[in-house]
């Protein structure tokens, strides 16, 4: 439902080929940054069990979703609602 009601703005306003590029960068992007995350406070708490967060892949689309709701706040229209109607 968040995908429908954000991905159609951000399609009319960026084209299909740039939001597809933007999705493959802000998702190599998020799974950086979560890898980053696990590797600084592994660093800083060095305890057996934090050993399995080094081998898990914990990014999930939540992530790009949230990117999506930022850049349809930058390019969308002021009024959008985030509830997609049927009609």
């Amino acid at each position: 439902m968040a995908l429908m009601s954000l991905g159609w703005v951000l399609e009319v306003q960026l084209g299909t080929l740039h939001l597809t590029l933007t999705t493959i960068v802000l998702t190599f992007l998020a799974s950086f940054i979560h890898m980053l995350i696990v590797l600084v406070f592994y660093d800083i708490i060095p305890w057996p069990a934090a050993a399995g967060y080094l081998n898990a892949c914990g990014v999930g689309y939540s992530g790009i979703l949230f990117s999506y709701m930022i850049l349809s706040t930058n390019y969308g229209p002021v009024n959008q609602s985030l509830y997609v109607t049927y009609k």
